[in-house]
This record gives structure tokens, C-alpha cells and sequence, in this order.
């Protein structure tokens, strides 16, 4: 199962984001994550993280993903979402399945 992990936060939290990112315990070896990957647009800055692991496991790694989160949860102006995302063909075809 992939995960995007998004936040979104003014560049005057910029500074207590990045300290905050330092303090994060690593995320369990079940979960795999591809980033921190991180853009600035008008609006502020936007953080980006591909989590990967075992669809089995997917509440258990949703909770622990979802706690590195919370961390943040009073950062002026922060944002984020997790969002389900799902290989092309695997889509395609359960579209088709339901059509």
C-alpha cells in the first residue's frame, strides 16, 4: 500500500518544521518512506513523503504514520493529509471490476 504524506505551512514556520523533522523517532522497519521531499510555492512551503508497506498491515501503519504527524499538530499554520494511492493498473482494473 502506498501513502503520500502532505504538508503545507507558511515559510514563518519553515524554521520549527525543520526542527521538529529532526526530532522524529524513524518510522518502524514495516513502513518504508521515500523523501522528505519538500517545494515552495506562493503560498508557503510543501513537504512530501512516500510511505510503502504491507496492505495487511495498513491500520497499524496508517496509526504510526499518522502519530509522526500529530507532532505538528501546533506549528502556526501547518496542514497535512495522507493520501491513499494505488499503482495505475491496479485502479484500471478495479474501475473495470465495478463498472
Amino acid at each position: 500500500m502506498i501513502l503520500l504524506g502532505i504538508s503545507k505551512y507558511p515559510m514563518q514556520s519553515a524554521k520549527e518544521v525543520a526542527k521538529r523533522v529532526m526530532e522524529i523517532p524513524r518510522l518502524p522497519d514495516n513502513i518504508k518512506g521515500k523523501g522528505n521531499y519538500a517545494y515552495t510555492t506562493k503560498e508557503g512551503s510543501v513537504g512530501l513523503v512516500i510511505y510503502e508497506f504491507d496492505s495487511s498491515k495498513a491500520d497499524e501503519a496508517i496509526e504510526q504514520i499518522n502519530g509522526a504527524y500529530w507532532r505538528f499538530y501546533d506549528v502556526p499554520g501547518l496542514s497535512y493529509e495522507l493520501i491513499h494511492c494505488s499503482k495505475a493498473r491496479d485502479a484500471a482494473k478495479r474501475f473495470l471490476e465495478l463498472s
